[in-house]
């Protein structure tokens, strides 16, 4: 059961991201007007989204580091339960590890005395923002989940720490999308957007 409602709530918490992220783009752009394609066709600018943004590289290592990022997520939150139920452990359903290999994946990626170049690390950081992202969108669901149906963690710990997800899922699919990017450049406006157009 926890299970099915996880992937429900992944399906619907990873698609109203990517829809925010794509407004956001269009808020961010230095267009004033839009076509209505642009804006209602809710499916097609998931879809948009997921071919040109998310999963632009045409490699099939892509889907592999990203739901490993997934799935490491998941075994880590449940190991919130050796000590009671996985879902009353503020620690596993936080942001904190998150927030942290945010930080850490750029210094290991940095480290020039790894020799990893022909190791199955060297795959996953060639492809870290995807890892990093399905281990953020995991971790998110897994808070929602331990709230939602359980009521196991105060609304207040899920407002923070989704909050602080969100904003490096955004950062993150930008940094997918546009190469190098940090926050303060969320707010920065832009001429090359790619935005859905049916007549495309």
């Amino acid at each position: 059961m926890d299970l099915i409602v996880y992937l429900i709530f992944f399906v619907i918490f990873g698609s109203g991201v990517v829809y925010l992220n794509y407004f956001r783009k269009l808020v961010s752009s230095d267009r004033d007007t839009f076509k209505k394609d642009e804006i209602v066709n809710f499916k097609e600018i998931l879809f948009f989204e997921l071919k040109h943004v998310i999963f632009k590289e045409k490699n099939f290592q892509v889907y592999i580091v990203f739901f490993s990022g997934v799935f490491a997520a998941y075994i880590f939150c449940i190991m919130g339960g050796i000590y009671g139920a996985y879902y009353e452990s503020i620690f596993f359903n936080s942001a904190i590890l998150t927030v942290g290999l945010y930080y850490l994946i750029p210094v290991i990626k940095a480290n020039n005395n790894l020799n990893i170049e022909d190791t199955i690390l060297y795959s996953f950081l060639q492809f870290s923002d995807h890892l990093f992202l399905g281990f953020s969108f995991s971790t998110a669901i897994q808070i929602i989940t331990a709230w939602g149906m359980y009521n196991a963690i105060s609304f207040f710990w899920v407002l923070i720490n989704l909050f602080a997800l969100f904003t490096l899922i955004i950062v993150t699919l930008s940094r997918i999308e546009f190469g190098e990017y940090s926050f303060m450049d969320l707010f920065k406006k832009k001429s090359s957007i790619k935005t859905y157009d049916k007549k495309k």
